[in-house]
């Protein structure tokens, strides 16, 4: 899980809108969900995402991180994991957070879960 960028992304904005874009584009045309507004932090993107119609999953938080290059061309871009993936990253917002729903298949999701509601209670 790698670092997408691009040298037409001059600022976070610019990575922000082409990649709710993108999503909306190929997550939402294709069936596979749909995306609600994002909540913005600095350099965190959090969405719920509704995987239902394609999965059966049902609601499942995304987390996509907006940074800059190092090196020569420092360019814009972003990594977007979902919970599944065990993300490092705890500070869900409220009104995704209360949106989720079961767990997606998978011991890293539930670990990431766990950790939240530590967090959430002030126990991490």
């Amino acid at each position: 899980m790698g670092w997408d960028y691009c040298r037409e992304w001059r600022t976070p904005e610019d990575v922000k809108n082409a990649l709710l874009h993108d999503l909306n584009n190929h997550i939402c045309a294709w069936g596979w969900g749909t995306i609600p507004d994002p909540i913005d932090g600095e350099r965190t993107l959090w969405m719920a995402l509704d995987t239902t119609g394609s999965s059966n999953v049902g609601v499942i938080a995304l987390c996509v991180l907006v940074g800059k290059a190092r090196g020569p061309h420092a360019w814009w871009g972003y990594k977007m994991m979902s919970e599944d993936m065990g993300p490092y990253y705890y500070d869900v917002p409220p009104q995704v957070w209360e949106s989720l729903t079961t767990p997606p298949p998978g011991a890293y999701a539930q670990e990431w879960r766990d950790k939240v509601i530590a967090r959430r209670r002030g126990i991490a």
